[in-house]
């Protein structure tokens, strides 16, 4: 069993629910962790004209938090499909694009590893399995990051 899939609306909602009262400064979801329709997201396109994520970004804005959307599916201008992770910060702003650097099926592979500058210091990005491939590691470790995520999908634990 995995956990669903939520619609930007129910992770707006999720997010305002969860964090109410606190004092947080990051949410990070899981990777495929929310619906990309294409009719509400411009195909596939990651910016603002895409319905969801101004959603997400004006919630950012709002509460002043990261957003780390552990895995959507980008769709560039030369129709290339990448596994993406995408990381709003407190100003409602596109901190980080990291296009997985090690696709699985029919995704593109991205150049570039995954870093955004926060606050507190420089933040690393791995998805899913890349975590356990020590090539992946390097050139985050080499920039020194105070942290490194690992928004990956796990099954649900059944009591």
């Amino acid at each position: 069993c995995q956990t669903p899939r939520l619609m930007y609306v129910q992770a707006v909602e999720l997010l305002n629910r969860e964090t109410a009262g606190w004092d947080c400064q990051m949410a990070l979801f899981p990777e495929f962790a929310l619906e990309h329709p294409p009719q509400c997201t411009e195909q596939g396109e990651l910016s603002f004209n895409n319905v969801g994520l101004l959603a997400m970004a004006n919630f950012a804005k709002r509460r002043g938090i990261y957003i780390v959307l552990g895995s959507v599916e980008e769709r560039s201008l030369d129709s290339r499909a990448y596994d993406t992770c995408l990381v709003l910060n407190p100003q409602g702003e596109i901190a980080l694009k990291y296009r997985k650097m090690s696709p699985v099926g029919n995704k593109h592979a991205g150049t570039e590893p995954g870093l955004f500058e926060t606050e507190e210091g420089l933040v690393g990005v791995l998805m899913g399995a890349e975590v356990e491939e020590e090539v992946r590691w390097a050139p985050l470790l080499a920039r020194q990051p105070c942290l490194v995520l690992n928004p990956t999908r796990a099954p649900m634990q059944m009591d």
